[in-house]
C-alpha cells in the first residue's frame, strides 16, 4: 500500500496574514516616563534576532504600541524617543500564539545613550484566559515521540484524556494519532498547522507533523479565545520551523523490527494449541515443524527524514538573509513484513468445503439448523402460507457432483487461491478467527511526505 501526502510551507518573512486558528503571536506594552506618564510618538522597532527581520511602530496618543501577526522565536524590543536614552530589551521569546505585554521606561537623556536590559519571561500571563501547554522547541527535539510524530506528545498534557496506551503509529496513522480528547468526550478537536485548517474526517487531524519540521505546538484544554472558539474540545496548533540567517538542517532514520515487541495473548495460544493438537494426533514432525516457527514473523520497517532551513541565496543573483527564508522537509517509510500478529488470524473454507462438503457445519454444537444449505432450483411456493416460498435441504450439506460440474470455471479460477487451515481450530463451534494464520501474506507499506 502505498501514500503519499504533500505538505506546502511558504517563504517567511515577519508577518504575512492567513485564514484559520493563527500560530503566529504578538507583543505589546506601552513606553513611560520614570514618573510613570506615557510617551506618545515614540519610536518603537520589533526585531527576530535569528532573521533580522523587523517592524517598526509609532506608539499611540495613549503610549500604547502591538505588533501582531510574530512568527514563534527570539526577540527584542527596541525603543527611543527625543529627550530620552534608547532602551534596547533583548531576551524575549515568543513561544506559539502567544500575547506578550512588553512595556518599557525610558531614562532622561541623550538619544546617543543607550540602556539594555535581558527580559526574563513571566510566571503567569495575566493577558490570556485559556489554558493548556505549550511543548518549545527543546521539548520537541529532545522528548522521544513515537513513530517521529509530535502528537504523541499530547498525552502528556495537563487535562488531556487519551484513548489507550501508546502504540506503535506510522506516519500515516491519522486516526491513532487523534485520540485525545477533554475527558468529556464533547465535540471534536481543533488541529492547525501554520495557522491553516488540518482537520481531517471524523475530526481527526489530516496530517501527522514529524518532530523534524516542528518548530513549537500548543495543546489547549480550555478554548475560550475566539480564535478557537469554534470547538468544544482540545486546541492543537503547531507551528513549523522557519527559516533564518544561517544554514540548519537534520536527518534521522528509524529502524523497527516485528520481532522485538511482545506477542499478543491470543497469538501465543493458537500457536501452542497447534503444537499440542498436532502431537495429540502423532504428527510429531508437524509439531517439531510449527515449533520451530517463531511466534513473532519475520518484519522490518525504517522511517527517514530529512529537514533543511536557512536563507534563500541565488549567488551573485539574489542574498534573502534577513529578508526570506525556506524549509525543506521530507519524511518517507517503507514497512516490509507479514500480516502482523494481532491480524493474521484468518477464517478459511477446509479443503472437504471446497470440494462441496459442508457436513462439518451440521456437528457444531450451537444451532446447527442455522449452517443447513438449501438448493436455490428447488424454490417454490409454500402451499400452506400464501406468499410464501419454500426450499429443499441439500442432503447432509454435501452438494451434487452436477453443481461441481457447473461451478468448476468458478472453482477453478477462484476457489484454488483459497489456502487450506493450518491451524488448530475447535470442530464443535463454526470456524470463528483461527483456522488459517497467515504468518507468510505481505502487508507492506510505503508512505512519502514533503
Amino acid at each position: 500500500m502505498k501514500r503519499l501526502c504533500c505538505l506546502f510551507t511558504a517563504g517567511l518573512i515577519l508577518a504575512c496574514p492567513v485564514l484559520g486558528q493563527d500560530t503566529r503571536s504578538t507583543i505589546m506594552g506601552y513606553v513611560r516616563d520614570p514618573q510613570g506618564g506615557v510617551i506618545p510618538g515614540a519610536v518603537i522597532v520589533v526585531t527576530n534576532t535569528d532573521t533580522n527581520a523587523s517592524v517598526r511602530l509609532i506608539t499611540s496618543d495613549a503610549g500604547y504600541y502591538e505588533a501582531p501577526l510574530l512568527m514563534p522565536g527570539p526577540y527584542s524590543v527596541a525603543a527611543e524617543s527625543p529627550g530620552f536614552k534608547r532602551l534596547v530589551r533583548s531576551g524575549i521569546r515568543l513561544e506559539v500564539t502567544d500575547r506578550r505585554e512588553v512595556s518599557l521606561t525610558l531614562e532622561v537623556g541623550s538619544l546617543s545613550e543607550s540602556v539594555t536590559v535581558t527580559a526574563e519571561a513571566p510566571l503567569v500571563d495575566i493577558s490570556r484566559t485559556d489554558s493548556g501547554r505549550v511543548l518549545d522547541q527543546r521539548s520537541v527535539r529532545d522528548l522521544p515521540a513515537n513513530a517521529n510524530t509530535v502528537f504523541t506528545l499530547i498525552r502528556f498534557s495537563p487535562g488531556v484524556h487519551s484513548g489507550g496506551p501508546p502504540t506503535i503509529l506510522g506516519p500515516h496513522s491519522t486516526v491513532g494519532g487523534s485520540a485525545y480528547d477533554t475527558g468529556s468526550a464533547l465535540g471534536g478537536n481543533t488541529w492547525t498547522i501554520d495557522g491553516a485548517v488540518n482537520d481531517g474526517t471524523g475530526r481527526n487531524t489530516a496530517n501527522l507533523p514529524s518532530v523534524d519540521i516542528v518548530a513549537e505546538t500548543k495543546i489547549l484544554t480550555t478554548t475560550f479565545e475566539g480564535s478557537f472558539g469554534h470547538s468544544l474540545g482540545l486546541g492543537i496548533a503547531v507551528q513549523t520551523k522557519t527559516g533564518t540567517n544561517d544554514f540548519h538542517g537534520t536527518a534521522s532514520n528509524t529502524y523497527w523490527s516485528q520481532r522485538w515487541q511482545g506477542s499478543p495473548f491470543f497469538a501465543k495460544k493458537n500457536y501452542y494449541q497447534n503444537i499440542a493438537s498436532l502431537r495429540a494426533q502423532g504428527r510429531i514432525a508437524e509439531a517439531d515443524a510449527a515449533a520451530a516457527r517463531p511466534i513473532q514473523p519475520s518484519g522490518l520497517s525504517n522511517l527517514w527524514t530529512l529537514n533543511v532551513t536557512g536563507p534563500i541565496r541565488i549567488p551573485k543573483v539574489f542574498d534573502g538573509r534577513d529578508h526570506m527564508f525556506f524549509t525543506f522537509f521530507y519524511q518517507g517509510q517503507k514497512d516490509k513484513k507479514p500480516e502482523e500478529a494481532a491480524t493474521y488470524n484468518r477464517i478459511v473454507p477446509t479443503v472437504d468445503n471446497k470440494k462441496g462438503d459442508f457436513s462439518d457445519l451440521l456437528r457444531v454444537a450451537a444451532n446447527p439448523a442455522q449452517y443447513q444449505l438449501y438448493d436455490p432450483y428447488s424454490i417454490r411456493p409454500d402451499p400452506a402460507r400464501p406468499g410464501n416460498y419454500i426450499r429443499n435441504a441439500i442432503p447432509n450439506n454435501i452438494l451434487p457432483g452436477s453443481y461441481m460440474a457447473m461451478g468448476k470455471k468458478w472453482y477453478d479460477n477462484y476457489v484454488r487461491y483459497w489456502p487450506d487451515p493450518n491451524n488448530w481450530f475447535d470442530k464443535t463451534i463454526a470456524p470463528t478467527t483461527n483456522p488459517y494464520l497467515s504468518i507468510t501474506a505481505p502487508y507492506n507499506w510505503e508512505f512519502n511526505q514533503f
